[in-house]
């Protein structure tokens, strides 16, 4: 009876680590993946308000 209760707390000890570390591997590998897009959506949100801003600015300039 004894044996078949230390088996039994390995048993759950190693599937909650190994849970655990599922987890984390999948939270790592979404916050790469959201750094990615966001730093993508920075640089494509300041590339084309730079060039509309100057492009208004030598119109006007130009007029």
């Amino acid at each position: 009876m004894k044996m078949n209760q230390i088996m039994s707390w390995i048993c759950l000890i190693s599937i909650c680590f190994l849970s655990l570390q599922v987890m984390i591997f999948l939270c790592e590998d979404t916050l790469k993946v959201f750094n990615k897009v966001s730093c993508n959506n920075k640089k494509n949100n300041k590339k084309p308000a730079t060039a509309n801003v100057t492009y208004d600015y030598k119109n006007k300039i130009a007029k």
